[in-house]
């Protein structure tokens, strides 16, 4: 039982149950929305009691609030290592899908943001995942021989994150719209990384940045 077990065997045992939760959760909100994802669904589809829930995350409020700070883990994957891949393209994509499902309305991830957003702003519960995934972009592209080492891949990343701590907390308060959302998301990525881009890539980083600027002049950013 899990009581009798040490407690390095507890720790793990709530880590495993933490992320088997969140985990279901997130696809419960794919199917249901946001209003479906209850507490006793939930503990239904994970075949845990409802009491599990409630001391792991005190409250529908608390799970939702792991839920964000998980949110960079469980959106869209990316693959900087395909060989057909172009790591810039691949990278925007992934920046826009973000975009995209943070403010459709109908997104169950634009959902999840906004009930969180009732507790307070979303930027400081995100921050550290978003570090942790931009870092894992900026180290794949120093590796594929994108980026100058003169910079830490960690500070670049930070550079980056800082940039857009605010943005969705400004959409959510109305103080910007959907398309600066989508052309500021780029722009605070592809400027920083063009300061550190070595010098036969800052072409390629420019010429997105001119494509972000045109589509925005033009109002064009399907």
């Amino acid at each position: 039982m899990e009581e009798n077990l040490p407690i390095d065997g507890r720790q793990a045992r709530k880590a495993a149950n933490c992320d088997k939760l969140i985990q279901t959760a997130f696809q419960l909100l794919e199917v249901r929305g946001i209003y479906g994802l209850t507490v006793r669904g939930l503990a239904e589809e994970a075949q845990m009691a409802p009491a599990t829930i409630y001391n792991l995350f005190g409250s529908k409020a608390g799970l939702l609030t792991s839920m964000l700070k998980g949110l960079p883990e469980h959106g869209p994957s990316l693959d900087l290592d395909h060989a057909d891949c172009d790591p810039l393209n691949a990278v925007l994509k992934f920046i826009d899908h973000i975009s995209i499902e943070w403010t459709k309305p109908d997104s169950p991830i634009s959902a999840l943001v906004l009930a969180n957003r009732r507790q307070g702003a979303i930027a400081p519960l995100l921050l550290p995942s978003v570090q942790n995934q931009l870092t894992f972009i900026v180290v794949r592209f120093f590796e594929l021989g994108w980026i100058s080492d003169e910079i830490p891949s960690s500070t670049l990343a930070n550079r980056i994150a800082y940039a857009n701590a605010g943005l969705f907390d400004a959409w959510l308060e109305g103080a910007v719209s959907t398309e600066v959302v989508w052309s500021e998301h780029r722009m605070n990525f592809l400027l920083p990384v063009l300061t550190a881009a070595k010098d036969s890539k800052r072409m390629s980083i420019k010429a997105a940045i001119e494509e972000t600027l045109a589509a925005v002049t033009d109002g064009n950013m399907d």
